[in-house]
């Protein structure tokens, strides 16, 4: 081997060892890199809770005078106004609006669950079980 050839064989090497080393750079760059490791959550939604069946509503159907004061035909007027009012909302403990068909007044009367019946007060001392 000459010595041209022995050179142009050296560069040849050299010139492989450089491209080599540059090629490796950045995978040796990546390598040094930090790297940011971020753990996997696992989200769980929990079950909506069973929930047991809402009593049926109660079936009320008629008014009657729960004193000495009060009229039938009252009783009846506020039965209507309250079975109204309850059919709407389902709450048995509300206030309506009555009107008398004996004294020819509109009266507030308050209607609250009492046990198995409602019972409402208000007019003139005015009295009204709903069963």
């Amino acid at each position: 081997m000459n010595a041209g050839s022995a050179i142009a064989v050296l560069l040849l090497v050299t010139a492989m060892g450089v491209l080599g080393w540059r090629l490796g750079v950045p995978a040796r760059q990546a390598a040094e890199q930090p790297s940011l490791t971020v753990p996997q959550q696992t989200t769980t939604q929990a079950s909506a809770p069973s929930s047991e069946p809402a009593p049926a509503p109660r079936s009320y159907t008629t008014g009657a005078p729960g004193n000495g004061v009060t009229s039938p035909e009252f009783s009846q007027a506020v039965f209507g106004a309250f079975y109204e009012s309850y059919s709407a909302g389902g709450n048995p403990n509300v206030t309506v609006n009555a009107y008398s068909p004996v004294t020819h007044i509109t009266y507030t009367m308050t209607c609250r669950e009492t046990g198995s019946t409602v019972t409402c007060t208000g007019g003139n001392n005015a009295v009204v079980v709903i069963s």
